[in-house]
């Protein structure tokens, strides 16, 4: 009985914290996102490079409802729509793998697109001639 008080005393002296019930609650609320990557790559199209932050609520399925670009630009503005079809390949969940409904999460969205010179300026002069 002395050794494994001892032992407990020692686990906790050098700033290692003593699993409990709530330690195992938080870890099991942990939101984990996975991601459709071919889907996310369909939603790019000709995108050549980004990064930026975004924020959802999460639905019943685990998706990103009410997205909204945090911090928006011009730029980023133009792409909605693609931002918002990247966003909605991604699900939310716990890691015990149950849905984070009604959870406001925020993430970062990046990309490059493996687009060869010519290929990125036809794909760049595309895009100024669009309205």
């Amino acid at each position: 009985m002395v050794s494994l008080l001892s032992l407990i005393l020692l686990w906790t002296a050098h700033g290692l914290p003593l699993q409990n019930d709530e330690d195992v609650a938080l870890a099991e609320r942990q939101i984990v996102r996975t991601m459709d990557r071919d889907g996310l790559e369909r939603c790019m199209r000709d995108i050549a490079g980004f990064s930026l932050a975004m924020q959802c609520r999460i639905d019943a399925e685990g998706r990103g409802r009410d997205c909204q670009v945090l911090n928006p630009t011009a730029a980023t503005r133009r792409r909605d729509r693609v931002f918002q079809c990247m966003a909605s390949q991604m699900r939310f969940h716990y890691a015990d793998g149950a849905p984070a409904e009604g959870e406001l999460v925020q993430f970062r969205l990046g990309g490059q697109t493996l687009l060869g010179d010519g290929e990125y300026a036809r794909a760049r002069n595309a895009q100024r001639q669009q309205p």
